[in-house]
């Protein structure tokens, strides 16, 4: 994968994180620590709403792509 795709991808992921943590806070009371112990399975919910957005904007060969990669 070109470096562009992957820095675009990366921030994609990072502004629905944002987002995702910052709606679990205020209508469920969970914190980020919540969230990484997967309390009511939130990260659970993070982890899959990331690669649903992913998938919807760049496919499913790209999107496992990206899941794959070694960082």
């Amino acid at each position: 994968m070109n470096k562009k795709l992957v820095k675009e991808m990366t921030n994609v992921v990072e502004e629905f994180t944002a987002e995702f943590l910052k709606e679990v806070y205020e209508e469920l009371g969970y914190t980020n620590d919540d969230v990484a112990n997967n309390v009511g399975g939130a990260y659970d919910a993070l982890r899959d709403g990331a690669e649903l957005i992913l998938t919807l904007v760049y496919g499913q060969e790209t999107t496992e792509r990206f899941n794959n990669m070694t960082i």
